[in-house]
């Protein structure tokens, strides 16, 4: 939390309020997705190269078309941006466990079906994007699938337990496009 914190002799149950560092912009979609979803805010908010307000998270890019009063909320595609090489779709395997997602008549993405449940649970395809990438090994039993604005990882390294998050993209994105100087308000 950096410079937003006091260290003090604080209560052994004492909680940080990490919507302090949100942008109001930003909060209700924070709020609504969870912090788990989004990630920490590792910037403030501020005008992008495109115009629109902008605010970089751990996982996720927030942007909207205006600081006050926005009207649309939604995620920058780090796919693109960050140029995740995308996969070329393949014909449906008809594995029981997976969700085919057509993207050139019989081709496309195949996607785990707890995976896909992870997707309708927090925002649906519109807001994830298309997928990208096939789902694939990553290294030691953890798993991942990009989309066209995050990418998702499925640690699976306990037996019967299956852990979904988004990949923490956020911080490549604040290396190659965020300005220290970038027209903050």
């Amino acid at each position: 939390c950096d410079n937003k914190c006091s260290v003090q002799d604080l209560p052994g149950s004492s909680t940080i309020d990490i919507q302090t560092t949100i942008d109001p912009a930003f909060a209700d979609f924070v709020s609504n997705h969870g912090a788990d979803f989004t990630g920490f805010a590792l910037t403030d908010a501020y005008v992008a190269d495109d115009g629109k307000w902008e605010q970089i998270l751990e996982n996720v890019v927030l942007v909207a078309d205006t600081r006050l009063n926005p009207q649309q909320v939604g995620l920058r595609p780090l796919g693109e941006k960050l140029t995740i090489m995308a996969e070329e779709p393949l014909p449906r395997s008809g594995a029981p466990d997976r969700y085919f997602y057509a993207v050139h008549g019989d081709k496309g993405y195949e996607i785990p079906l707890h995976l896909w449940e992870y997707i309708e649970d927090h925002g649906s395809i519109q807001l994830f994007g298309p997928p990208i990438t096939h789902y694939s090994l990553l290294k030691n039993n953890i798993y991942h699938q990009c989309f066209a604005n995050l990418c998702l990882m499925v640690d699976a390294t306990t037996p019967g337990l299956t852990y979904i998050r988004p990949e923490p993209l956020g911080y490549a994105y604040r290396e190659l496009y965020f300005q220290p100087t970038a027209q903050q308000i």
